[in-house]
């Protein structure tokens, strides 16, 4: 949704910080392996950091933005040899949790990561714009999320609201997906939804498919030739992404794990 300049002025206002997606773990999901200790899970290749500290599970989107720090302390320092291989066990979504969970595991302390303590509410994911079905059926976990949390906390960037349907929820979107087409549940956009494209935070959305509009692809290209090259009626609203919870506890992250009771998840 951005162009290649658009891109690293926001990626610079992260400010080395991962913008990656975090939600409470699907339980039907999850491996069910009792021990998830650094010890189990031969986490760090030097061995005496492997102690019984726990990694917590925490879910997310496959999309994310990764700081080479973090990229480097993956690579150099960590063997995740067992922890895929326990992902490697569940039928579907277990690339949604290893990124998720290394980023925001505490005892970690990863480079550019965040806090499991704000699982439940906004991560200010930009990364990739989703919109949902209006009617999109939850599993219960999600169910149990939502009676804890409101799906309002955590979905700012798809605004949404929860119904409770003939005794069964389901979440409603307050944005229209005006193509009417959807896929596993998500709107493939159409031309009628440039407009709605065109006024997002996000840099990526997700998805168009030529089969079903070639038009819309063709004319988000052509918006983003005129961005590049003649910057036509386009800013980047660069306030926003310093401002994100993500960039202000990486800025003071010592600080706030030094008294984490201080970090206020919500701003």
């Amino acid at each position: 949704l951005k162009t290649n300049r658009d891109m690293i002025m926001i990626l610079k206002a992260l400010n080395g910080s991962n913008n990656v997606d975090l939600l409470p773990s699907f339980k039907h999901r999850t491996p069910q392996f009792n021990d998830w200790s650094f010890r189990a899970l031969g986490l760090f290749k030097d061995s005496k950091k492997n102690d019984n500290r726990t990694l917590n599970i925490g879910k997310g989107s496959t999309a994310a933005a990764l700081s080479r720090p973090f990229v480097e302390f993956i690579v150099d320092k960590l063997n995740l040899t067992t922890l895929l291989q326990r992902f490697d066990t569940i039928q579907y979504g277990g690339d949604e949790y290893v990124i998720p969970s290394l980023n925001s595991e505490d005892a970690l302390d990863a480079p550019g990561g965040y806090t499991m303590k704000c699982m439940h509410v906004d991560t200010s994911f930009v990364m990739r714009f989703i919109l949902t079905h209006n009617f999109l059926k939850i599993d219960s976990m999600l169910q149990l999320m939502i009676n804890a949390i409101g799906v309002k906390n955590h979905f700012p960037m798809h605004p949404i609201r929860v119904l409770n349907h003939d005794k069964k929820y389901a979440v409603e979107n307050t944005r229209p997906c005006y193509s009417k087409r959807y896929r596993h549940g998500f709107c493939v956009f159409g031309i009628k939804d440039l407009k709605l494209l065109r006024g997002l935070r996000c840099l990526f959305g997700n998805k168009m498919v030529p089969e079903i509009d070639y038009g819309v692809i063709s004319c988000w290209a052509k918006e983003l030739h005129n961005r590049t090259y003649h910057q036509q009626n386009h800013t980047v609203d660069l306030n926003f992404y310093p401002n994100m919870r993500t960039v202000v506890f990486n800025k003071e992250k010592q600080k706030w794990r030094s008294n984490m009771k201080a970090f206020n998840c919500t701003g």
